[in-house]
């Protein structure tokens, strides 16, 4: 039996797709979100045990501020980035898929007629 290259990558790439795209528009700025607001505990921590007398509200508007965390909500992330993310998953699955598509092509080019 033999390996059929182009339904693999054909398969492979109707897998991958759908990952690729759940990541972009989900895990991703979740992710940076999740940082930001490590970042903002931080920076309000810090600015919490330098300040004297402590100021509540003025070391939440700094860490929020200094940290993002505003800028990695769904909604704002969507907001900045719609037009760049509408390109990066959009092209590079095309891309990929075009690029695998040639290798193949090469790669049979390789291969002797028998």
């Amino acid at each position: 039996m033999q390996a059929n290259a182009k339904r693999g990558f054909n398969r492979l790439f109707a897998v991958l797709t759908p990952i690729w795209i759940i990541f972009c528009l989900f895990v991703y700025p979740i992710h940076r979100h999740a940082q930001a607001e490590k970042i903002e505990k931080t920076e309000f921590m810090s600015c919490w045990q330098e300040s004297h007398p402590p100021d509540f509200k003025g070391c939440a508007d700094y860490a929020r501020l200094k940290a993002g965390t505003d800028m990695w909500s769904l909604r704002a992330f969507y907001t900045r980035e719609s037009w760049l993310l509408a390109l990066v998953v959009v092209a590079v699955p095309l891309l990929a898929y075009g690029c695998c598509r040639v290798l193949v092509w090469v790669w049979r080019g390789f291969m002797s007629a028998s």
